[in-house]
């Protein structure tokens, strides 16, 4: 028996009671699609927060959605991602793409790197990754025997503060020897006012973030890499303008 796994009664979620009771033994690749908008980060924001609430005793009614610390462990970039997974046991990770700056190519060598980190130490860091996802069926295709659950989210709705979440977990089929994704019934997420006000802090720094990146990102095409210091090689395109003319 494994200390710490809550019965149905404590965690009456199955996803998110599978999530915990999974974390207990070892590392978990989470996989989350979903249309742009349609609330993918708000919702890992709430899974995050309340698979500490849980670990901590704290429950919805006491909650202050601030369990889990966001800002320290959201990254876009994998090598971030895997320096936060060396360093850091029982925590969780969100790997967030940038849709707008990712082509398919770029992300499955980013899931690749990603995945020889977590496979690695699976058994020992204990952490949960949630990873967003741009692309979905090609990748679950690759990375099934990588990866522990995926779900995608849908129905999205403001005035009753839902979305809907279609989840699976992965299992291997011990006639072929192969993984295979199981479903696991339809969730609805119903937020609370509360909750918003908190997971809007999170999406607003995730935007600017993002932007962050993607500014960084067109730098980097352009030839500078902004993180080093400048020089005959390392030169901004407006001080290569000045310069040229």
């Amino acid at each position: 028996m494994i200390i710490g796994r809550k019965t149905e009664e404590e965690v009456p979620n199955d996803f998110i009671r599978l999530l915990y009771n999974r974390g207990l033994i070892y590392s978990l690749n989470c996989f989350f699609i979903g249309k742009g908008q349609v609330g993918k980060s708000t919702a890992v924001f709430y899974l995050g927060n309340r698979l500490k609430q849980i670990e901590r005793g704290i429950s919805k009614w006491e909650a202050k959605w601030d369990e889990w610390d966001w800002k320290k462990f959201t990254v876009t970039e994998s090598t971030k991602f895997v320096d936060l997974w060396d360093e850091y046991d029982n925590e969780i990770i969100s790997l967030e793409e940038v849709a707008e700056t990712m082509y398919y190519l770029d992300w499955t060598n980013l899931m690749s790197r990603v995945f020889s980190s977590t496979s690695a130490t699976q058994g020992m860091k204990k952490n949960t990754c949630f990873l967003i996802t741009p692309y979905f069926s090609d990748l679950v295709k690759n990375a099934k025997g990588k990866l522990d659950f995926a779900g995608l989210f849908h129905n999205r709705d403001d005035e009753s503060m839902t979305v809907k979440l279609i989840p699976k977990y992965s299992r291997t089929n011990f006639k072929t020897f192969k993984p295979e994704l199981k479903p696991i019934k339809q969730i609805t997420f119903q937020y609370s006012k509360r909750f918003l006000k908190e997971a809007n802090k999170y999406t607003d720094w995730l935007k600017q973030y993002k932007s962050d990146v993607r500014n960084k990102n067109r730098m980097l095409v352009r030839g500078y890499n902004p993180d080093k210091p400048i020089s005959k090689k390392n030169i901004p395109p407006y001080m290569k303008k000045i310069m040229e003319q």
